[in-house]
């Protein structure tokens, strides 16, 4: 099997873009989040999996530069957390471990509570 990875992402203060602005705002956010979620990982596919959260299956060179993509989308995400109504996406990475692995829900499960970890490091920082 080749080697993989799976990114989760969630689209922070989507909630308080559609009751401030109405749902078109909220929209125009969750597509401007697909837009840089793309734009980073543009060797794999990007699938939206929820309301405001997306997944991608890292393989080929998005794997092998996958620490490097996504410390430039969460230095991103930094930096626009600090501006008003910017797009601020919180992610989490797992690799697939073919050793422990016996389901896919195994590696997106550790990929979730990492992106969960820095969902909880933005809200802080937002403070």
């Amino acid at each position: 099997m080749n080697p993989f990875s799976i990114c989760v992402f969630d689209v922070n203060n989507l909630k308080k873009m559609n009751d401030k602005h109405g749902h078109e705002a909220g929209d125009q956010l969750l597509c401007e989040a697909s837009k840089i979620i793309c734009s980073f990982f543009s060797h794999s596919p990007v699938y939206r999996i929820g309301g405001d959260e997306f997944a991608v299956i890292l393989i080929g060179a998005d794997y092998f530069d996958r620490k490097a993509i996504l410390s430039a989308l969460r230095k991103k995400s930094v930096v626009n957390n600090k501006k008003a109504d910017a797009v601020v996406v919180a992610s989490g990475l797992a690799d697939y471990d073919f050793n422990k692995d016996k389901l896919l829900k195994d590696v997106f499960a550790r990929a979730d509570k990492d992106m969960y970890q820095n969902k909880k490091k933005l809200k802080e920082s937002a403070k």
